[in-house]
């Protein structure tokens, strides 16, 4: 870790950042690009680089601070020693006087706690009076960090142009124009195509999976190869979304879990997708001869960390690179760059710069539009492929909950999921499956194949829409192989209370239901064994009983042993209910609810879609509280926030 302290006498600024996965750096690192521009020097450090707080009383320059939130409202892991540090009582309340800082904070709007992170930092600051150059922004995923990050970049480097150069001549407005479109971004890598057969001897035929160069965020466990099993889809014929339970076997030596906990599935992008993209870029000829990457000299650059310095290109467009991410506008623009055909060069510059936010929300992430979207789109952008290997975003692995005991069997554990599913609009210039989601439901089949060979027992539903769902590999080792690679995801706060007669209440719709399938068959052991466990309250939401009710079996069984009570509701079989969504039923439980969590020292379960379910049980839990505790709204606010701080109001969502 880089130490501020010595360098700091070198730049006009300090830039520190807290980042869980990336985004935060990421900005940090772009400011530090666009300084140089507008004649500043900076640095960036992690913001647990700061191993004193007082040492910030040393910096005579001003301090630029970004930084995301990430779990409950907790720090990145890169900036949790200083979280811990700056909050220590007993700093004085005059300790950061002389600091001038400003801050952005990186939040999503679907969560609780937004910005909790950056919230607290810069209300501690203030509290140790340090004052602000330049007034802190929010930005929330949920509806794009754009909207408010580049307008809050934009107009930074004048209020810093007031604190630095106050006595300087050069226009604000002339600075804001120069920024209404970001800097290409600076392509420092070289390639060079290698004869068959030569190159690094030690490099593998085969990509290792099980030993990344470097680690990937948020994962801190070895990786472990478990087998699949068993496949069978949850849902039924004529349902939206099609949902497959998967089984996986392993030596109970090799991997451990509790209910609640997850794992992240290590997985490759579509093959035919990777060959259309090389085809695209004309360079489907050469996806398998071997190349070396370098970097230029006199260049910043380097190459990226997870990605060996020998490889083919088939090798990193399916196994390193997420081709299917949404391009962010940095690289929008650096598509720009390489556009020949002036309008359509012309309407990336648009997208990419701060006029066009609107339209690249519109055009770009509403869709999700992917690298061969654009490319596709775009006929006359031709990049460079050594442009694409610098600045594409690393593949990373998907998590998915587990929604079994280890009591029920310590060597299997199974894991549900939707298969996402993607059309041939609003941009998208073809159809697709979700990256990790399409390639386990290839598997699901492969197998479901293997396991009916030679007989009449073939599951017609599970192959009926296995077969709707599976798009023709050209690679059948990618897709039929049983083995897969996997890290244990350890959800601390989303597990059991350690006390088994607690109650908890469980709000699971859709595949939102897994990870408590889990919890009732380990109380429902536990219980047979002779423990007292305390009362089980679910709630499952899903479209139409007669072709969502994931696990209905399952859960029918389970209210004769395990559940306390069962609330299923259904949202499209009769139009004319009231109640259609797990929080309406929540709402209409609402004694029963407040009693079991506050009254009863109870714990409260939600796992499912971020975008409306989460905060809409939210908005209902507060609007229960409030009806039976005869408060206020602020009133209940404060409960419910008590309720998440004790960590008996626990979330595992997902956008």
């Amino acid at each position: 870790m880089k130490d501020f302290l010595k360098d700091w006498e070198e730049v006009s600024f300090v830039i520190f950042y807290g980042s869980q996965l990336g985004q935060a750096k990421s900005i940090a690192e772009g400011l530090v690009d666009v300084a140089e521009e507008n004649d500043f020097k900076t640095k960036a450090f992690e913001l647990n680089a700061i191993k004193d707080v007082n040492d910030l009383t040393k910096l005579t320059c001003p301090v630029v601070i970004v930084t995301s939130t990430t779990g409950d409202g907790e720090p990145p892991e890169n900036a949790d020693k200083f979280w811990r540090k700056i909050r220590k009582k007993a700093l004085s309340p005059t300790a950061l006087q002389s600091l001038k800082y400003t801050l952005l904070g990186l939040g999503d709007t679907n969560y609780n706690n937004f910005c909790n992170c950056g919230k607290e930092i810069n209300r501690r600051l203030q509290g140790l009076s340090a004052s602000t150059f330049y007034a802190p922004a929010w930005a929330d995923d949920a509806i794009g960090l754009e909207l408010v990050v580049d307008s809050w970049i934009e107009n930074l480097w004048p209020a810093l142009e007031s604190i630095i150069r106050p006595d300087s001549n050069q226009s604000i407005t002339t600075m804001a124009k120069t920024l209404t479109v970001p800097s290409c971004p600076a392509v420092s890598l070289k390639l060079e195509w290698l004869e068959d057969g030569s190159g690094d001897a030690s490099t593998p035929s085969k990509v290792d999976l099980r030993n990344p160069l470097a680690p990937y965020p948020l994962i801190e466990d070895d990786p472990v190869a478990v087998k699949l099993t068993k496949a069978r889809v949850l849902s039924r014929s004529g349902a939206l979304k099609t949902a497959v339970e998967l089984t996986v076997e392993f030596s109970e030596q090799s991997f451990k879990f509790e209910p609640g906990d997850a794992i992240n599935i290590v997985c490759p992008n579509p093959i035919n997708e990777v060959n259309q993209l090389l085809e695209r870029l004309q360079l489907l000829g050469k996806a398998k001869r071997t190349l070396q990457l370098s970097v230029k000299e006199g260049t910043k650059g380097k190459i990226p960390v997870f990605l060996p310095a020998t490889i083919t290109l088939l090798d990193a467009f399916l196994y390193y690179f997420d081709i299917r991410s949404c391009p962010k506008k940095i690289f929008l623009r650096l598509l720009a760059e390489y556009t020949s055909e002036e309008n359509e060069k012309s309407k990336l510059l648009e997208l990419c710069s701060r006029q066009g936010s609107t339209a690249f929300e519109e055009t770009i992430r509403f869709a999700s539009l992917s690298l061969l979207d654009l490319l596709l789109t775009f006929p006359s952008c031709m990049p460079p492929v050594e442009a694409l290997l610098e600045h594409l975003p690393r593949l990373i692995p998907r998590a998915y909950s587990i929604s079994s005991s280890p009591l029920t069997n310590a060597n299997e554990f199974t894991f549900a999921f939707n298969v996402a599913t993607f059309s041939k609009e609003n941009g998208r210039q073809y159809e697709r499956l979700g990256i990790c989601t399409g390639w386990l439901s290839q598997k699901g089949r492969s197998l479901l194949k293997k396991s009916s060979s030679g007989s009449d027992n073939i599951d017609s539903d599970l192959d009926a829409a296995m077969s709707a769902l599976t798009i023709k590999s050209e690679n059948e080792d990618v897709d039929s192989n049983e083995e897969i690679i996997v890290y244990r995801r350890k959800n601390q706060n989303f597990r059991l209370p350690e006390d088994i007669k607690a109650p908890i209440v469980m709000v699971g719709p859709g595949t939102g239901v897994a990870p408590f399938i889990g919890f009732i068959q380990h109380r429902a052991i536990l219980k047979e064994k002779g423990e007292s466990a305390g009362d089980m309250f679910l709630y499952f939401g899903c479209r139409y009983k007669a072709k969502d009710f994931l696990y209905e079996d399952e859960l029918k069984s389970f209210e004769n042993g395990g559940l306390t009570k069962f609330y299923p509701v259904f949202s499209r079989d009769d139009p004319q209910a009231t109640v259609k969504y797990v929080q309406h039923r929540m709402d209409e439980n609402k004694q029963e609810v407040i009693e079991t969590l506050f009254n009863q020292g109870g714990y409260l379960y939600v796992c499912g879609d971020a975008k409306n379910m989460a905060k809409d049980v939210r908005d209902v839990l507060i609007k229960c509280v409030q009806s039976v505790k005869e408060v206020s709204e602020g009133e209940a606010k404060t409960l419910v926030a008590e309720l998440a701080t004790q960590k008996r109001y626990l979330q595992d969502i997902w956008s």
